[in-house]
């Protein structure tokens, strides 16, 4: 793998492990990790076999700001008259929530994570690997919110789990946020799960999304969530993973 590691670009922290000293004991071990492999690894460089074609010199130099305050984005109109139970992301945070999600389905907030429950915090970051993918590790040490979605065993709900995740410009400077996402599919569960992107004025999103998927045992292994998973990990600049496994 080739890399470019003289300097920590896209960082908008003049400390790259201050997060990481405010994190609870679980994350911060993640984020000190994160940040280690990121300075070791730098962006991409052209002998990188997933972004030999994507050149990223213009990043290097880029000095951006933490995106931050609130922004409203209609959604595109095929989604307008889709039946859907709605999360927003908002530059990294999440703003929108229903106060009843479908039965079966628990929504929490990733801005305290000092708060969140023992599924999230044995979970998260066990799939977006930081040791072969820089802006996974760059997320990983630089994330300040996001939502971490369980579908209960066996819970099917029948409206799709709509994330929209929207991002917005500073003033003058490019912001970035680093919006993340979990996703816990327990046994023989399933849901859809659709995400749109969207954002104004001069801004980087570099969002991450973990789905992690049961399987039946002893059963040969299957995909009871097959829908959450079907067909290639959607990409940005992080990216998403599935993995499947017994929980």
């Amino acid at each position: 793998m080739s890399t470019h590691t003289d300097t920590l670009p896209l960082i908008a922290d003049s400390d790259p492990s201050a997060l990481a000293d405010r994190s609870p004991a679980w994350l911060a071990t993640l984020r000190r990790s994160a940040i280690a492999r990121y300075r070791h690894l730098g962006l991409p460089g052209p002998r990188t076999e997933a972004w030999k074609f994507t050149g990223l010199n213009a990043l290097k130099g880029l000095r951006p700001v933490p995106a931050s305050g609130t922004v409203t984005a209609a959604l595109p109109s095929a989604l307008t008259g889709l039946e859907r139970s709605e999360i927003r992301i908002v530059n990294g945070r999440l703003v929108e929530a229903p106060s009843l999600p479908p039965k079966g389905v628990e929504i929490v907030g990733l801005d305290d994570p000092a708060s969140v429950p023992d599924w999230v915090s044995n979970t998260l970051g066990t799939v977006a690997s930081v040791e072969s993918h820089p802006f996974a590790a760059l997320n990983t040490a630089q994330f300040v919110g996001g939502v971490a979605i369980r579908i209960a065993r066996g819970a099917m709900p029948e409206a799709p789990i709509l994330l929209s995740i929207v991002g917005s410009g500073g003033d003058g400077a490019t912001a970035i946020a680093h919006p993340r996402v979990l996703v816990v599919v327990e046994e023989g569960a399933s849901a859809d799960l659709v995400t749109v992107h969207q954002g104004t004025g001069a801004y980087m999103a570099n969002p991450v999304t973990e789905i992690v998927v049961a399987v039946r045992r002893p059963a040969r292994p299957r995909r009871p969530a097959g829908r959450g998973c079907r067909g290639p990990p959607h990409r940005h600049d992080g990216g998403a993973d599935c993995r499947q496994g017994g929980l």
